[in-house]
């Protein structure tokens, strides 16, 4: 990751923009495997490492979008925005990967029901389940550090509005701002247009608050992305243009 933003849109922007005919923007979300079998090692061990790499593999990407599932039709048509106006593709994880309950469902019902009480067992469930969350959540930090730029989608959908305090009730929501503050800053090997010193951070139903910092994401607003439509050139890569727009 080179750099993070904070956007704020509302649901209206973007309309125009059918993101239904982008080949990554489509519906890929995977089926779910009815048999395991390829994912059992030799000594009766499920294989994480195979099921991570099959269910949530990396692509490449230039933007990693931070939002929502709520969110995820506004999502699609930003991304569509930047692909059809920039070439840039942004990466959205239910375009790639599917839903993960689906794919933890199948492992539950495989190993974790009980058919004499038509019950899962309590403790299974829970080792099944802290499993498929870590390879997900590894996926996500190993994509985060991958792409060159992080957009969060700031909306009611994501972030609980307060005075004092913001708070997300979504913990990927949670994991993904998390790591963005403590990932590696890595400078893209293109020749910058943009002085370093701009690219320093400002860092400083039973339901869950995780409290969240959005301080060491610089803001991005419609205006900005408008703007860059504007400005685009053949001669400079578009994200140095955003840097120059938001940053300097």
């Amino acid at each position: 990751m080179y750099i993070g933003f904070d956007l704020n849109l509302d649901n209206n922007s973007f309309n125009e923009y059918d993101y239904t005919q982008i080949p990554f923007l489509k519906d890929n979300q995977k089926k779910v495997r009815k048999i395991l079998n390829d994912f059992i090692g030799s000594n009766g061990n499920i294989n994480a490492t195979d099921i991570k790499n099959e269910w949530f593999p990396t692509i490449d990407a230039n933007i990693f979008l931070s939002h929502s599932h709520k969110d995820e039709e506004l999502a699609k048509k930003i991304s569509a925005f930047l692909y059809i106006e920039f070439g840039l593709i942004t990466f959205i994880d239910s375009c790639v990967w599917g839903y993960c309950d689906e794919l933890l469902k199948e492992i539950d019902y495989e190993y974790c029901y009980k058919f004499t009480t038509q019950t899962y067992d309590y403790d299974r469930r829970n080792r099944s389940t802290s499993h498929v969350h870590m390879m997900l959540s590894m996926a996500l930090t190993e994509i985060i550090d991958k792409t060159e730029c992080v957009i969060f989608l700031n909306t009611p959908n994501s972030i609980t509005p307060s005075e004092s305090l913001k708070q997300t009730s979504s913990p990927w929501i949670y994991n993904e701002l998390t790591v963005t503050k403590l990932i590696r800053r890595q400078i893209p090997s293109r020749e910058q247009t943009i002085k370093k010193a701009f690219l320093e951070s400002k860092s400083k139903n039973i339901d869950f608050k995780y409290d969240v910092s959005l301080e060491h994401l610089y803001n991005l607003s419609y205006k900005h992305l408008l703007a860059l439509k504007y400005l685009k050139n053949q001669d400079e890569h578009p994200l140095d243009l955003l840097y120059k727009l938001t940053i300097s």
